[in-house]
């Protein structure tokens, strides 16, 4: 009967040690014995992490019968698993979260990543700040001119400027602002059934927040209580948190008035603490505030009460556009949106070539009476002046 310990000795003696990486030799006739020559290994050595990747071509993987000494795996730009991270992918592992910090959605942190790290890999894994306008336009060059290209110029010109590369800016790239003709916005029935609608205190004051004042999806999650200005203000943090002031629109005071009583509700029942924020929802036993998957359900639901499908982008285009043809400066809508540049307006509202020709002909009309006022005032002037006074 063995006892325990001889029980695991004899278990590791039955494994065996691992095999040497030093052969020797027969001694000759000395006590200590003479180890090989080991060169022959050193064109076959391998890296120690990772597995060996599929070759062909490029030195890679080396040819065992070769004296030469082992060359480096091809650089295709993407990190590989044996070795250290490039230097743009940390900077892009930075901007990817700075990019989730600011609450952008999850499909367009994906196509952000998608494409640039597609242009790494077309520059071969050159490092941001060595980008010139050389790599900038060889890379532009395989999509044709129109919104494709400039969606990559645009996204790439991002990560750039987050890696203080200004290249793309300092290019002064010029496109046409009139090319957009793929912008969704509610037609005037639609605007009507939405606005006389029966809702809860929440959908209409989510829903009227969109499609009255023009704020986004984000920034409707970000408003607190200290933002409502009774005297017909609210302060709105935009994009990275900017800061803008936007003027009520006439009648959502009610609509706001109803929200507020549904919220004292929901804190008289539900324990504390309570976020400082004005639309807050219930999530488990406690109150939170509303996240972005919960406005989406809510313009969902809504979509499938009144019959036709929108999102907020509809709405917040709706206001721009409609806003734009009664006659509002387009400077004023930009400060209203949050665009630092009227051309993202414009393309937001859809103004298109039709539109121009609108403009033409309402310019022919205005000229046109103007032009007939100052007839008959100069034949009223000739008219005067003829009548010879009396004596």
């Amino acid at each position: 009967m063995l006892g325990r310990n001889e029980h695991s000795s004899t278990r590791s003696k039955s494994r065996g040690s691992q095999p040497l990486l030093v052969c020797f030799q027969a001694s000759n006739g000395n006590d200590a014995p003479e180890p090989l020559d080991n060169s022959f290994r050193s064109h076959t050595t391998v890296p120690r992490k990772g597995p060996r990747p599929a070759g062909g071509g490029d030195g890679w993987p080396p040819d065992p019968s070769s004296k030469e000494p082992c060359q480096k795996a091809p650089n295709d730009g993407r990190r590989a698993k044996w070795g250290r991270p490039r230097k743009w992918e940390n900077q892009l592992h930075n901007y990817l979260r700075e990019l989730e910090e600011a609450e952008y959605s999850d499909l367009h942190i994906k196509a952000i990543n998608r494409i640039i790290r597609k242009a790494f890999q077309f520059w071969d894994s050159k490092e941001p700040g060595k980008v010139d306008q050389q790599d900038i336009r060889s890379y532009l060059s395989q999509w044709p001119e129109g919104r494709n290209r400039i969606y990559q110029r645009t996204i790439i010109n991002g990560y750039l400027r987050f890696c203080s590369n200004f290249v793309i800016q300092s290019m002064r790239w010029r496109d046409p602002v009139d090319v957009r003709f793929k912008v969704r916005w509610l037609t005037k029935s639609q605007y009507a059934t939405l606005v006389n609608l029966e809702m809860d205190p929440l959908d209409e004051l989510v829903i009227r927040l969109a499609l009255d004042m023009g704020l986004r999806r984000v920034e409707i999650s970000r408003i607190l209580l200290t933002d409502i200005d009774r005297t017909g203000y609210l302060t709105v943090r935009g994009k990275g948190k900017k800061l803008r002031t936007v003027p009520f629109f006439p009648g959502i005071h009610v609509t706001l008035d109803r929200w507020l009583q549904e919220r004292e509700r929901l804190v008289s029942i539900f324990p504390g603490p309570y976020p400082d924020h004005l639309i807050i929802v219930r999530y488990r036993k406690h109150l939170t505030a509303i996240k972005r998957t919960a406005l989406d359900n809510i313009y969902k639901r809504v979509s499938k009460i009144v019959g036709f499908h929108f999102s907020y982008h509809d709405l917040r285009r709706t206001w721009a556009r409609t806003a734009w043809e009664i006659g509002v400066p387009i400077e004023t809508i930009a400060m209203i949106l949050g665009h630092r540049d009227t051309k993202t307006t414009l393309r937001y509202i859809g103004a298109n070539a039709d539109h121009a020709n609108e403009a033409m002909q309402k310019l022919h009309l205005a000229r046109m009476n103007l032009l007939d006022k100052e007839c008959t005032r100069n034949d009223r002037k000739v008219k005067t002046e003829s009548i010879e006074p009396e004596i």
